[in-house]
């Protein structure tokens, strides 16, 4: 799909997308398509933790680097290393950073975050976090990607993964997701999932969500 210009000067309240999948689901490439064509930012969380314990983070991850304390980053590192959740308090706090950094300009964000959150416990915690900011509801976006295992698997692989730990974050993706979808339905959030059957690598992804959302005052925002 081709860019879409969106009227910057015109926007002050946030853009939240929120993309989740199980490990290797797509959600980067979609990601990345609807970057490009909705002017949003792409926040990649799994990345972005890997980055915050790495010796030279880019910019705006230094600047949330130098306000953590010393244990905050050690277990950061311990988590990410080992392929771990973080204490139920610090992936939100580094997200609503990312997002509304602290004394920083709040105005015109439009984010996908993708990849948050693990659970439904830690989505509660987030709100928390944002709630002088930001609060969900209808205008508020989850994609939610599903896909065959034996196919994200296969994408696993072929990147030099473990298959062992490809298991394990696939069935703790799909024991946690149900709770999280219900949770942020329970806000109101506008809810689209792309099914097995188009989420196979030949589809038009970014145009099955924009028709799914379209009318929506959610999309109506994105596509202003």
């Amino acid at each position: 799909m081709a860019p879409h210009h969106v009227p910057m000067e015109a926007q002050t309240e946030p853009v939240l997308i929120f993309v989740l999948g199980a490990p290797c689901s797509g959600k980067s490439s979609l990601c990345a398509e609807l970057s490009h064509c909705y002017a949003l930012d792409h926040l990649s969380i799994g990345n972005e933790l890997r980055e915050l314990i790495s010796p030279n983070p880019s910019p705006p991850i230094a600047r949330i680097k130098s306000m953590l304390s010393a244990s905050e980053i050690e277990t950061f590192t311990s988590n990410v290393t080992s392929g771990t959740l973080a204490p139920i308090h610090l992936t939100p706090k580094y997200v609503k950073e990312r997002i509304f950094p602290t004394g920083g300009d709040h105005d015109n964000i439009r984010c996908l975050i993708d990849g948050f959150p693990r659970d439904a416990a830690r989505w509660q915690v987030f709100k928390q976090y944002v709630k002088e900011f930001w609060t969900p509801d209808e205008r508020a976006i989850l994609i939610v990607m599903n896909i065959e295992e034996e196919l994200a698997h296969e994408r696993f692989v072929s990147r030099g993964r473990a298959g062992d730990v490809f298991e394990k974050r696939f069935n703790e993706y799909e024991r946690t997701i149900p709770e999280i979808i219900g949770a942020m339905d329970k806000d109101r959030m506008t809810i689209v999932g792309i099914p097995k059957g188009v989420n196979n690598g030949e589809g038009d992804l970014t145009e099955f969500v924009a028709e799914r959302l379209e009318g929506t005052e959610a999309w109506e925002r994105v596509d202003d």
